[in-house]
């Protein structure tokens, strides 16, 4: 460097300095360290036990064991959902919890997978759509009108469920017998219901568009591969994909509202998929039995194995994404998953994890 560049660059402001070096502060305080807007993390073990994390390393218990798994946990804005027998609610951040809703999915569950474990402990039987501020969940009302096997409230859990009947009467022509288990909502602003076993699927756009069915091109139901198979709906932008828990017909993606369906290669043979998420719509991932952690190639439309950081013979039960907000505007995202080896943590879109916290959870959120 010649002395009159020195020369420039010693008479450069802090200010000029920390904007070169991307640094943001406001009296001495660097806002890329400070977080605005943090994320609370709630997680669950076999026995029953809900904890809450703010960092994905350490927790606090916040209901204590019962003896009975959670089966899905979420968020309607401030209030806390559980479903375990029936579905909780908790208005104080977990310290209590009382009914919310007694007819949650009973009549078949559990279910037993194909290497003879639990898989319908479901993490996309309940979903708060925040857009439409309405939640809604696997339903076995038992009334004659509960049509679609789906409840609806708009009240954050509180103040009774409502049975699910707003559907297009001329399109639906299927009626009974639907059984949904599981919702994904698209980012174009799609919900989908789908029936794990049934394989009856129904979509709707926004509110108060009435529910329609998904069919084959001939009329009928999906066309997803038959046999023993129960299926679980997730998504990947506005692409909607059907994952196998109980482990023999792997995954399927559909671009067309569910009329036709494509299988997706590189799946592992005869293993069950537990569950699927795509964190920030910017990878899918999808958990499976005893094989660990998949995620999808939207390029070649195949499933990866990632291992960097994780266990072998992992089971991965439940997946969630969280971010922190500084005051300098930036974001740090983060991904989790619960196993039975326990949560595990990635701060780069799951390419590298981190066991952080040990134990042997089933949901997260």
């Amino acid at each position: 460097m010649s002395k009159i560049n020195l020369f420039k660059a010693l008479l450069l402001t802090p200010v000029a300095l920390a904007g070169m070096f991307g640094c943001k502060k406001t009296n001495n305080i660097n806002n890329d360290q400070v977080i605005q807007t943090p994320y609370s993390l709630y997680f669950t073990d076999t026995a029953g036990t809900l904890y809450n994390s703010t960092d994905g390393k350490t927790s606090k218990v916040i209901f204590a064991a019962d003896g009975v798994s959670q089966r899905c946990v979420f968020a309607m804005n401030n209030n806390i959902l559980m479903a375990k027998s029936a579905l909780y609610v908790s208005t104080n951040n977990g310290v209590n919890f009382n009914y919310s809703y007694r007819t949650v999915d009973l009549a078949t569950y559990p279910r037993v997978n194909i290497r003879g474990r639990y898989f319908d402990m479901n993490q996309s039987m309940g979903i708060f759509v925040q857009s439409w501020n309405h939640g809604y969940i696997a339903s076995r009302e038992p009334i004659a009108s509960s049509y679609l096997g789906i409840a609806w409230n708009e009240q954050d859990g509180l103040n009774g469920w409502v049975p699910e009947q707003y559907y297009d009467s001329v399109q639906v022509v299927h009626l009974g017998s639907a059984f949904i288990s599981s919702f994904t909502f698209t980012q174009g602003g799609t919900l989908f219901a789908l029936g794990g076993s049934s394989k009856r699927g129904f979509y709707r756009t926004s509110l108060p568009v009435r529910w329609k069915e998904m069919l084959s091109p001939n009329g009928d139901t999906l066309d997803l591969p038959g046999g023993s198979t129960f299926y679980s709906l997730g998504h990947i932008n506005n692409r909607i994909i059907a994952i196998d828990n109980y482990g023999s017909a792997g995954a399927s993606y559909s671009d067309d509202l569910g009329t036709t369906w494509q299988p997706y290669a590189g799946v592992p043979a005869n293993i069950p998929l537990t569950c699927i998420s795509s964190p920030f719509e910017q990878i899918c991932l999808v958990g499976t039995d005893s094989m660990g952690l998949y995620t999808i190639n939207n390029n070649t439309n195949s499933f990866e194995q990632v291992s960097n950081g994780l266990g072998t013979n992992l089971v991965v039960r439940s997946i969630a994404s969280k971010e922190n907000v500084f005051k300098s505007g930036k974001k740090q995202q983060y991904v989790y998953i619960a196993t039975n080896q326990g949560i595990y943590q990635s701060a780069d879109l799951g390419h590298n994890w981190t066991k952080t916290i040990p134990g042997n959870f089933v949901s997260i959120y």
